[in-house]
C-alpha cells in the first residue's frame, strides 16, 4: 500500500455475486451478517443489477432485517445489465432459453439446450458480464476514493473483475473464497477460466480469506496458500428453551431449510425414502424453489411437507421449534472437493438453535469431520436410507444423547460464530490494516 493510500480513510469496494440485505442465497446472507456491523461509509458493494428490487439501490441507510446497508451499492454489476452489449446478450439468451425449453420436451431438445445454450451462449454472457463489471469497478475505484478491493465468490466473474480492476488501478486486492473456484462443479468454460487464472489471481492478492476451516485446509494443503478464516456466522439472539424439550410429541418433525442443489439432492431423497413409510415422523422442507420445481427433482411424497421460503427470523423460529435439523451433503462423485471443504451457512444456524442436528454426509465431508471432532451432531456417513432410518427410529425413542450434542453445539456457536465478533475480525484486516 502506498503512503497516499494509507493516509486515506479505508473504504473497500466489495465485488460479489450475492447482494447483502437482498438475496436469500448463502453468499448474500453471509455478507449481510458481516457488513451490518461495518462503520457507515467504509465500503461499497458492486453486485448484480437484478438483485435490487424495482431498480432501487439503497444508499447509506440501515433498515430492519435483511435490507440493512451502511455503505453504498454500485450497479450495473456482475450480471443482468439491462443496456448495451450486455443487455443484448441477455435478451438473446432469454429468447434461446424460451425456444429450447419448448424443444426440451424431446430428447433432442434437451441435448440442444445442454450443449448449445449452456455450451456457447453462457460463455459469451459471462465474458460480457465480467467486462461490464470491470468498467464499473474501475470507474468506482477512481471516483469514490476506494482504498482496496475485496472480491467474494465461488464464481469466476467476481474474482476476474477484482483482479483486472486491481491491475488497472493499483488498488490492493483481497479475496474471500466463500466456496472453491477451480475445483467446483461448474460448466466447461468456467472450469477453463479457473484453470487458467486461479493461480494468477491468488498470486496477485494481498490476503485471502476463507469461509471456514475446510476451505482454509484445502488452500493450505493443495495450493500452499495461507488464509484467514472468516466463519459463516449467526446473529446473536436470546437463548430459547424450545429446542430442549424433554418430551417428544409425535409426529417428530425433521426440518431442512434452504435451496436444494446437486450438492445435497441425493441425501434429501434418502430422507424422503425413509419417512415415506414411517409412522410418527414428518420431513418439513422450507425452500426458495417452487413445489413444481421440487416435484421434478423428486422432493415430494408421503410425510413430506413443503413450505415456501420465510424471512430469516421466521426461519430461525421454525428451526428452534423442530425436533431434528437435517444437514445433507452429497455422496456423489461430482464436486466432491466442494463437499470435502464446505461449511454451509445453515450449519451455524443449526448449531445456534439448540436443536439436535442430523448430518448425512460422507466421512470426508468437512461438516462430518467437524461435528465428530467437537461432538456437536449425529453423523450418518453411509449413503442410502438404511442407516438413516435406524438413527431416526432411535431418535423417536430417546433424544437424550442428541440433545447433549445440541447443547454443546449451541455453546460453540455462541463462542465462535457470533456475527459481531466475526465481523470485527474481518474489519481488523480490511479497515485497520492488521498484519
Amino acid at each position: 500500500m502506498t503512503a497516499e493510500t494509507s493516509a486515506r480513510h479505508p473504504k473497500v469496494l466489495i465485488i460479489s455475486q450475492g447482494a447483502p440485505g437482498v438475496g436469500k442465497d448463502p453468499n448474500s446472507i453471509m455478507l449481510w451478517r458481516l457488513l451490518k456491523h461495518f462503520p457507515a461509509g467504509s465500503y461499497m458493494v458492486l453486485s448484480s443489477r437484478g438483485n435490487w428490487l424495482d431498480g432501487r439501490v439503497p444508499q447509506a441507510q440501515q433498515e430492519e432485517g435483511y435490507r440493512c446497508f451502511r455503505g453504498s451499492v454500485v450497479r450495473p454489476g456482475i450480471s443482468r445489465s439491462n443496456g448495451g452489449t450486455a443487455g443484448m446478450v441477455r435478451s438473446t439468451y432469454a429468447t434461446l432459453r424460451t425456444l429450447l425449453d419448448w424443444l426440451g420436451r424431446s430428447g433432442f431438445g434437451r441435448w440442444v439446450k445442454e450443449y448449445i445454450l449452456h455450451g456457447i451462449v453462457d460463455p459469451i454472457s459471462v465474458v460480457v458480464q465480467t467486462w461490464s463489471a470491470v468498467v464499473t469497478a474501475t470507474a468506482t475505484i477512481e471516483n469514490e476514493d476506494i482504498t482496496s478491493i475485496l472480491a467474494i465468490s465461488d464464481y469466476g466473474p467476481c474474482f476476474m473483475t477484482g483482479w483486472i480492476a486491481h491491475r488497472s488501478t493499483g488498488a490492493p486486492l483481497d479475496l474471500f473464497i466463500f466456496d472453491l473456484w477451480r475445483e467446483n462443479n461448474f460448466g466447461w468454460f468456467d472450469e477453463l477460466v479457473a484453470s487458467l487464472f486461479q493461480q494468477r489471481v491468488l498470486a496477485a492478492s494481498r490476503r485471502v480469506f476463507s469461509a471456514g476451516e475446510g476451505v482454509s485446509e484445502y488452500l493450505s494443503t493443495k495450493l500452499g496458500i495461507e488464509s484467514v478464516v472468516i466463519r459463516n456466522s449467526v446473529v446473536a439472539r436470546g437463548a430459547t428453551s424450545v429446542g430442549s424439550r424433554s418430551v417428544l410429541a409425535l409426529p417428530m418433525v425433521v426440518l431442512y431449510t434452504g435451496g436444494i442443489s446437486w450438492a445435497k439432492l441425493d441425501t434429501i431423497l434418502d430422507m424422503i425414502a425413509v419417512v415415506r413409510d414411517m409412522v410418527g415422523i414428518e420431513f418439513h422442507v422450507y425452500s426458495p424453489q417452487s413445489q413444481d420445481q421440487l416435484a421434478v427433482m423428486g422432493v415430494t411424497g408421503n410425510n413430506v411437507v413443503l413450505h415456501q421460503e420465510l424471512p430469516a427470523d421466521e426461519v430461525r423460529d421454525r428451526q428452534a421449534a423442530a425436533d431434528v435439523l437435517y444437514l445433507p451433503m452429497s455422496f456423489g462423485e461430482k464436486g466432491w472437493h466442494v463437499v470435502e471443504t464446505a461449511q454451509p451457512a445453515k450449519f451455524a444456524e443449526y448449531m445456534a438453535s439448540g436443536v439436535p442436528v442430523l448430518i448425512h454426509a460422507p466421512a470426508y465431508a468437512f461438516v462430518a469431520r467437524y461435528a465428530r471432532a467437537h461432538d456437536i451432531a449425529i453423523v450418518v456417513d453411509q449413503p442410502g436410507p438404511d442407516e438413516l432410518k435406524r438413527v431416526l427410529m432411535a431418535l423417536i425413542s430417546d433424544r437424550t444423547e442428541a440433545q447433549r450434542k445440541a447443547d454443546r453445539a449451541a455453546a460453540l456457536a455462541s463462542k465462535s460464530y457470533d456475527s459481531l465478533e466475526v465481523s470485527h475480525l474481518l474489519q481488523s484486516y480490511l479497515l485497520r490494516e492488521r498484519a
